[in-house]
């Protein structure tokens, strides 16, 4: 069957691969955006309603008309000054316009005769999953929840280990082919548990000996528990691989018969059977009839994984059913003549670090070191896996300063050695070091070489991991549209492979990037997507961190019922001892609400609870939750009280570090020039007209609008509507979705006697302010 490619002008675009090119040079598009550009491109014989689309990209009806026009408006940006592509048709929606030419291309084409576009989109669709869960953040802590989980991770035994199998070839020389070897099916009475993984992990390792990329067994453990794999439905493929191959391992008449069941991406089977007296030889002689049936002949016999490799395979598959006590039992039974071997060393140094013994981790990786130097090993991927390792536990041991050289080291390594998997995981280790010194530019110089690593390997997870990781990064410099491609483009890459348990963080994290971009219709739409909360999901932490995430969407959209009820179920079920941050964040979420609702002592009450947790709150939720409690005392007639409040903030926010910017000392400013503008309004206006610029440098929209509103309502409140007005203008953007800017609006034109305008403003005022009264001042 063939499939249509668009020729537009220098563009060509292929919906069946994904991808959209410019002069041969693929153009990355967050997924919806593709999904709009390939559905007005195939209905472009007549206009599309806005609706329509709406339905068809996001499979409901209840995204807002502004996220649609940001997608269009992107779209036409890549067309700029070639064709004019899409044309808004008023009470509509939008009609493809520009001249299209429709190619079609052969997708039935053997692998190794595909072009190159199929090639890029087989590298955007593997999988790994020997990265580190995502963290349990808080959607303002998000840097620190990510080394915690680091370091957690770490610490129970998920360390990114190969130490089984040979380094990959090179990527460079690489055939496109993604091969996914799903855990083997046994038939055998006894200890043969670790078949189910060791057999898995075997011909995995010799496919991927032979060049051809394979999905990490890493990864396919994930997927297998998340139920990506189902034994009812033998075509179900969670992938989209050149091949699956599905191994059936079975114990009859004192042999052993292993089949390798093959099926193509374009659903063609084939099976290879092998039988013999030792399941380890059994295994290795189907994994090399399995790469000549995938047409690398030759190859194998110069790079497959040696007898100790494959043995080691046993203790792999032990540790990836987390069976820490029966690998150790497997190490314990190696043969004499590889009793000795560094491999070896290096895998009881890796049991040690999963049990806990740090200490003695640390003195065998050490040694081992030292060993392979004395030796003078041309074995760089072990040295660069022994040395990764120890960078990590001094990393977990917050000993950062003998971690980064140690990481370096292996880089290099790993480098030379062409280890592809590892050499990422190695980037994005380096990169979580890198955020942890506050060095986010660097971090984020890692993350992108990891990602690039990980996409010529075809591994999804890592490449979404990568994703998520850019986009928290990039919404703590202020870059909230970079941040929101990152995440969606992570949660895309996740949710189409099945992997569950990362797509709550990345909907936390898009819930709080839109929140501060003050699109709070789009944050109330992303927490849609995971409430009500599924039954399924059996993480107690998690499930009160997304509760969370909904109660503030619901405020934000003045829902404030709704919002309460949530907020009071988390105080009742959080232990303080236990979560000191949502025990903060909660009662600083009620303190922002009790303000916009007009309690002033309740607000006062509910900050003074958050900010009086110690370690519950990182610098821009403290900063906020201070600047609710100095505004709820000044408006509750408590002036001194507020003004004592406002130095308390000011000493404290000049003593934090630059990591979040300029918030702290930034809202510290604008508790003082508040007050002082409440008595001086001169010298108060001079000060926030400062503010605003400072707040306009940061780029934030929640930043800018909360000074500028505050700037504005002070020079209405002084008499000077006409200078209101104009930063009133420059606050506009947000007025679709903000209700303080708009009643800001309602009252300028109230003081400049434009009563039609005012009335419509107040109009719009009153839809976005839901449940609360209309903001004063």
């Amino acid at each position: 069957m063939q499939k249509p490619v668009y020729v537009i002008g220098r563009f060509r675009l292929d919906p069946l691969a994904r991808e959209l090119r410019r002069d041969g040079e693929l153009v990355t598009l967050p997924a919806s955006a593709f999904d709009c550009l390939v559905y007005l491109v195939e209905h472009r014989q007549r206009p599309v309603g806005k609706d329509e689309l709406i339905a068809a990209v996001w499979g409901r009806t209840e995204v807002s008309d502004n996220l649609l026009a940001q997608h269009i408006v992107r779209l036409r940006r890549l067309w700029e000054g070639d064709v004019s592509c899409i044309r808004t048709v008023p009470r509509v929606g939008y009609h493809w316009v520009a001249e299209t030419a429709v190619e079609t291309v052969e997708p039935d084409a053997p692998m190794h005769e595909r072009g190159e576009a199929e090639h890029t989109a087989a590298a955007e669709d593997a999988a790994v999953a020997d990265l580190p869960a995502p963290p349990r953040r808080r959607r303002s802590a998000w840097i620190a929840g990510l080394a915690l989980a680091a370091c957690a991770l770490l610490a129970a035994g998920w360390w990114w280990w190969h130490a089984r199998g040979p380094a990959p070839a090179s990527s460079a020389s690489a055939p496109a082919a993604l091969v996914v070897v799903l855990p083997a099916k046994v038939q055998a009475e006894g200890e043969w548990g670790w078949l189910r993984y060791g057999v898995m992990d075997i011909v995995a390792n010799h496919v991927r000996a032979a060049g051809l990329r394979t999905v990490p067994s890493e990864t396919v453990v994930a997927l297998s528990r998340d139920g990506a794999f189902g034994d009812e439905d033998e075509g179900k493929r969670p992938f989209d691989a050149t091949w699956q191959v599905a191994p059936e391992v079975k114990f009859l008449d004192g042999r052993w018969s292993i089949h390798l069941g093959l099926r193509s991406a374009q659903g063609h089977a084939d099976a290879i059977d092998v039988i013999a007296k030792d399941v380890l030889a059994a295994a290795k002689q189907a994994s090399d009839a399995l790469v000549r049936r995938l047409g690398v002949p030759g190859v194998v016999a110069a790079q497959s994984p040696t007898p100790l490799d494959d043995w080691l395979s046993k203790v792999a598959a032990a540790r990836l059913e987390n069976q820490i006590d029966q690998a150790q039992k497997v190490l314990d039974g190696v043969p004499e003549a590889w009793r000795d071997d560094p491999k070896i060393e290096y895998a009881r140094a890796v049991l040690e670090c999963d049990r806990g013994e740090r200490d003695a981790c640390e003195k065998r990786l050490r040694e081992l070191l030292a060993r392979l130097d004395q030796e003078h090993s041309k074995d760089l991927a072990l040295r660069g896996r022994a040395q990764l390792t120890l960078a990590m536990r001094y990393a977990g041991a917050e000993q950062l300063d003998r971690a980064a050289p140690l990481l370096d080291g292996a880089i290099q390594l790993l480098e030379q050695a062409k280890a592809s998997d590892e050499l990422a995981n190695a980037y994005l280790n380096r990169a979580w070091l890198a955020q942890s010194q506050d060095k986010l530019d660097l971090a984020m110089t890692y993350l992108g070489k990891g990602r690039a690593t990980y996409t010529l390997t075809g591994n999804v997870f890592g490449m979404a991991r990568a994703d998520f990781d850019m986009g928290l990064i990039a919404a703590k410099q202020g870059q909230l549209d970079s941040a929101m491609v990152f995440l969606q483009r992570a949660y895309d890459q996740d949710a189409r492979y099945g992997a569950r348990t990362m797509l709550p963080a990345e909907l936390d994290g898009m819930a709080s990037v839109a929140k501060q971009q003050l699109k709070y219709r789009d944050e109330l739409a992303i927490t849609d997507r995971f409430w009500p909360l599924s039954a399924d999901l059996v993480d107690v932490h998690m499930r009160r961190e997304l509760t969370f995430v909904r109660a503030i969407a619901l405020a934000d959209n003045g829902r404030m019922l709704e919002a309460s009820s949530l907020a009071h179920q988390l105080l009742r079920e959080i232990d303080p001892r236990e979560d000191a941050m949502l025990a903060a964040e909660v009662p600083a979420l009620l303190a922002q609400m009790a303000w916009e609702m007009g309690d002033d002592a309740e607000a006062v009450r509910q900050a003074r609870q958050a900010m009086a947790q110690q370690d519950g709150l990182d610098q821009q939720d403290r900063s906020a939750a201070w600047l609710v409690q100095v505004r709820a005392l000044a408006r509750g007639g408590h002036a001194d009280e507020a003004a004592k409040e406002a130095e308390r903030f000011a000493a404290w926010a000049g003593k934090q570090p630059p990591g979040d910017g300029d918030w702290p000392p930034l809202y510290a400013d604008l508790a003082q020039a508040e007050l002082v503008a409440a008595k001086d309004a001169p010298r108060g206006l001079v000060l926030l007209e400062g503010l605003l610029a400072r707040a306009r440098k940061e780029g934030v929209p929640a930043l800018i609008v909360d000074v500028g509103s505050s700037y504005a309502a002070a020079l209405l409140k002084a008499g000077q509507a006409d200078q209101a007005l104009t930063v009133s203008g420059t606050l506009s953007a947000w007025a679709q979705d903000d209700v303080r800017v708009v009643a800001l609006e309602a009252r300028i034109y109230q003081a400049l006697g434009h009563d039609d305008a005012r009335d419509k403003a107040l109009q719009r005022a009153r839809l976005l302010a839901g449940e609360r009264p209309l903001p004063s001042h």
